[in-house]
């Protein structure tokens, strides 16, 4: 798609939620490590819905987290 449009790969940024991300991390890492390779930026999204650990994102070559809203909100 990079060729066919000329956007360099700079540009864009790949958003995959947390639960895609952990439901077949070694596939997933693979990927994600190739995309990077690239030079697409790589972001979490929903961060907080699963199970994850933030040691265990460490794992995945990312640039960017987005912590979900019901993770940060404080209750009252």
């Amino acid at each position: 798609m990079l060729l066919d449009t000329g956007l360099a790969p700079q540009h864009l940024e790949l958003e995959v939620t947390e639960s895609l991300l952990l439901s077949s991390a070694d596939v997933t890492f693979a990927v994600l490590q190739e995309l990077k390779d690239m030079g697409l930026s790589l972001a979490i999204d929903d961060f907080g819905t699963g199970y994850s650990s933030l040691s265990y994102l460490k794992r995945f070559p990312v640039s960017k987290l987005k912590v979900d809203r019901s993770f940060v909100r404080m209750s009252r």
